[in-house]
């Protein structure tokens, strides 16, 4: 077994005292940095209003299907009955699409918010723009004294400093 001074025998030799200090870790290689493209603050809000228009599309589309269901005891007629599936179908797909383009940009700006060094600045990064939440709310959910206005100009700090306007 080696001991701290090197040696293959840590049986009581000479060389090793109690005091013996083991020597420094190896250093690892470095690991490369990931490279995270820069984001601006359109980008930022992109996961907001794509799920707006989420929420949207599922309005219409459940409208669309009462339509059909509260229709069919009346007289539609099959040209009727088709075009609405046909808008049905077509929303459904719509919705699958934007689902999944939010779900891309949900992991694009988690890895942007994790790529962040400051603890805090990364969870207003999160509470704002990962959970839509107002100023007021992320200043309540981040605690410890902070303020809506407090938040909001450390947010503001930090995207001048990463040159973002």
């Amino acid at each position: 077994m080696l001991c701290y001074c090197g040696c293959k025998e840590c049986d009581g030799c000479q060389s090793c005292r109690e005091d013996a200090t083991p020597p420094p870790f190896r250093d690892d290689p470095p690991i490369p940095d990931r490279q995270i493209r820069p984001v601006s603050r359109e980008e930022l809000s992109q996961l907001k209003y794509l799920n707006r228009e989420i929420e949207g599309e599922k309005r219409r589309l459940a409208e669309l299907r009462s339509r059909i269901n509260s229709r069919m005891g009346a007289t539609l007629s099959p040209a009727e009955q088709e075009w609405l599936r046909a808008e049905i179908a077509t929303a459904e797909q719509l919705i699958d699409s934007k689902i999944l383009y939010a779900m891309a940009e949900y992991n694009r700006l988690n890895r942007y918010i994790a790529s962040v060094d400051d603890s805090l600045i990364r969870q207003i990064l999160a509470y704002r723009y990962i959970n839509n939440f107002t100023w007021v709310q992320v200043a309540m959910h981040i605690g410890g004294g902070n303020s809506e206005e407090g938040v909001r100009k450390a947010h503001d700090r930090f995207l001048k400093s990463q040159g973002i306007d």
